[in-house]
């Protein structure tokens, strides 16, 4: 189950390189999203009912709101379920604080769906643009040929330092998930918007 954990592997391997770039690509992301929420809220939406999972994980109760109670003990057994280490669970924990109220837009105190979805959104589209920044060596925005290789070598690694059967059954899964966040039909490239797909694609996988 900890097979998610290589998403976050960076974390693992350079804490400091990743709480600065990670912090930034936040920041890049909400100052898009506050200068274009047109765009990004069709960006949000288009990704279907990937979100459900992590909705049904994070809101205990079935009400229309993940309570920032809720929010808080999601947050703390989904690091857990995932593996992360301390470090990571902080940096995250920051960003819940520093963003709460950026996501929580009617000031209720709680999340509702769609602020659900556009905080998650926000979320793996910095985890997409920090990856972009570690493997994308020529700088034109996607992952392909050695770039993507040198990416899934890590996912690999990291999953086997966790303890990960990698079995048939599970990386046939992962490549579909791959597979299904491809939206130029072409599986040997990475957008920012497929690798973030494809994280929603496996956190939906693992808790459905």
């Amino acid at each position: 189950m900890k097979v998610a954990a290589a998403i976050v592997a960076l974390a693992q391997a350079s804490p400091a390189w990743l709480v600065e770039n990670w912090w930034q690509a936040a920041q890049e992301v909400y100052a898009w999203a506050s200068a274009n929420p047109e765009d990004f809220r069709n960006a949000a939406v288009s990704m279907g009912n990937r979100y459900d999972a992590l909705w049904n994980f994070c809101n205990a109760d079935g009400s229309d709101e993940v309570s920032g109670a809720e929010f808080t003990a999601c947050a703390a057994a989904a690091a857990n379920h995932f593996g992360m280490q301390e470090g990571t669970k902080q940096y995250l924990y920051d960003f819940g604080v520093k963003y709460w109220d950026v996501i929580d837009r009617d000031g209720s105190g709680g999340f509702s769906e769609n602020e659900f979805k556009g905080g998650i959104a926000a979320f793996v589209g910095t985890n997409a643009k920090v990856l972009l920044k570690a493997y994308d060596s020529n700088d034109d925005g996607i992952l392909s040929g050695q770039e993507l290789s040198d990416w899934r070598a890590m996912f690999e690694t990291r999953a086997d330092k966790f303890g990960v059967d990698l079995t048939p059954e599970k990386v046939q899964a992962m490549q579909a998930a791959w597979a299904d966040a491809q939206t130029d039909g072409d599986a040997s490239t990475g957008t920012l918007f497929e690798l973030a797909k494809f994280q929603l694609n496996v956190f939906n996988g693992l808790l459905a």
